[in-house]
């Protein structure tokens, strides 16, 4: 079974006392389980059937993680938004996914309010997870209907193939575009994290990249398929992280490097004795960055990952310290392929090993998304033959691995070209922007 929808049950039913959550809201996998199984009959009750879409915008924490596992129990589509989108970023949102609830807590529902009033006649339902008091005019209270619900197992049955999630990427090609990811390709992204890092059974990582990201869901669904202890961190603050990592003895790091230079910063880092991963995404992490990180952590595990929203893995390098600014090859669900970076170039023309190509990575993977929400054009722009363009440079040095040499750029007409091609492929390579 490569989907979600059992996920958190199997692991309850292997040990229900096995800490599923930390942080502000501890909890164990039985009562986890149990809850999601509420919330997702008041999500039935509230009209979602399976197919629809529910748009969370709440902040990053246990609640906002039950329902997104609540709504893979009913084989509903979660689309996670951020709170900072704004009312019209909000209205957009909504017209665009079409959902048949949005889902809000806290300070998102003001800002939600207004988006709902710019949406046309047959908006969808509102509800509100949080104390009833906190409900705002008109949202439902999604947490006392979820309180009077059988908490047993669901009779629903999911296809592998079923729409999981759609996550809107930061538009760094033009406006931003829905991701639509199977469950299949959820799974085995998970299951590939799983590998590339090496985690094993009882982790406990820590949850500071939020979940509408697709490196927030693969630390979520990474903990919970081997039983760990996710600790989920609302906002990242690099002195509460450090609270959090020594008071619950997280073992497992996946942040990018602005967030572990913040923690280096606290000047405290070293004294955390219970880290053995360290995992590094967004940009390639510098030479002494890592080795501050390394001195500071000595960890057992340290690698690099390059990937997207549209296919989790490009490549793994698997020890930044002996490559160091290296991407390393493809992950252990991909091909990877340099071809000419000038528009209009397909998947088939390659380029010299040494020479700075364009990264396709094979939409053969079971990692890869489903298409774009709405957008055949953008998919007809990425997609070529078979392959997903990535607008990424790289070069592969004579040992066959990977180095980051930067960003391609986007014309207004869609066509991608380079602006500046590197000088010193072997040099420092510049920031990526790998979860666009």
């Amino acid at each position: 079974m490569a989907n979600l929808s059992r996920v958190l049950t199997v692991t309850a039913e292997r040990d229900p006392r096995r800490r599923a959550a930390g942080g502000r809201e501890p909890m164990r996998y039985g009562q986890w389980d149990a809850r999601t199984n509420r919330l997702a009959r008041a999500l039935i009750l509230l009209g979602v059937r399976p197919g629809d879409r529910v748009v969370l915008m709440m902040a990053c924490g246990v609640p906002m993680a039950g329902l997104h596992l609540a709504l893979q129990k009913i084989g509903a589509t979660s689309v996670p938004v951020s709170p900072r989108l704004g009312a019209a970023g909000i209205a957009a949102c909504l017209r665009d996914s079409a959902p048949r609830l949005l889902v809000t807590d806290g300070p998102a529902s003001g800002e939600a309010g207004g988006g709902l009033e710019e949406f046309p006649p047959g908006r969808p339902g509102w509800a509100h997870a949080g104390p009833d008091g906190d409900t705002p005019r008109g949202a439902v209270p999604l947490d006392r209907i979820a309180a009077g619900q059988p908490d047993g197992a669901l009779a629903t049955r999911v296809s592998d193939q079923d729409e999981s999630v759609i996550l809107y990427t930061a538009g760094t090609t033009g406006r931003p575009k829905g991701v639509v990811r199977t469950h299949a390709a959820e799974h085995a992204a998970t299951v590939a994290h799983l590998l590339q890092s090496r985690h094993g059974f009882g982790e406990t990582t820590l949850g500071a990249v939020p979940l509408y990201r697709d490196v927030g869901l693969r630390a979520l669904l990474a903990s919970v398929l081997t039983g760990g202890t996710w600790v989920p961190q609302p906002e990242f603050d690099a002195g509460e992280s450090l609270e959090l990592v020594t008071r619950e003895r997280v073992s497992t790091l996946y942040l990018e490097p602005p967030a572990y230079r913040a923690l280096l910063g606290t000047g405290r880092l070293s004294e955390v004795a219970s880290v053995r991963t360290l995992g590094s995404t967004g940009s390639v992490l510098a030479p002494e960055l890592a080795r501050e990180l390394a001195d500071a952590l000595q960890p057992e595990v340290f690698f690099d990952h390059l990937g997207s929203t549209e296919i989790s893995t490009h490549t793994v390098e698997p020890d930044v310290l002996t490559k160091r600014g290296g991407v390393g090859r493809a992950g252990i669900f991909s091909r990877v392929r340099l071809i000419t970076p000038e528009p209009f170039a397909g998947p088939g023309d390659l380029v010299p090993d040494g020479e700075p190509g364009q990264l396709a990575v094979s939409m053969e993977s079971p990692e890869a998304f489903a298409g774009y929400l709405n957008r055949p054009d953008a998919h007809a722009e990425a997609v070529g033959d078979g392959w997903y363009l990535t607008g990424d440079l790289a070069v592969r040095d004579e040992a066959g691995d990977l180095r980051y040499l930067g960003r391609m750029e986007t014309s207004a007409g869609g066509s991608r070209h380079v602006t500046a091609r590197p000088q010193r492929p072997a040099a420092l390579p510049e920031p990526r922007a790998d979860e666009r």
